[in-house]
């Protein structure tokens, strides 16, 4: 099965079709929440896997709670 069909990325792909698509996804990250990893587990993890289902997303990272 090739990587873009994965059981996970056909989940997420009949939620990602139509007009509501258009709106991008509002990401928040903590830096400061936990072990302090949020922005890099974002990076490595979520945003390939947004980028490569073609979902469109804002980031905003907090300075203060």
């Amino acid at each position: 099965m090739p990587a873009s069909r994965t059981p996970f990325t056909r989940i997420w792909l009949p939620s990602s079709h139509g007009p509501a698509s258009q709106k991008p996804y509002l990401i928040f990250i903590n830096p400061r929440s936990g072990p302090g990893a949020a922005e890099s587990q974002f990076r490595n993890t979520v945003a390939p896997l947004f980028s490569r289902l073609g979902i469109p997303y804002v980031v905003i990272k907090t300075r203060k709670c």
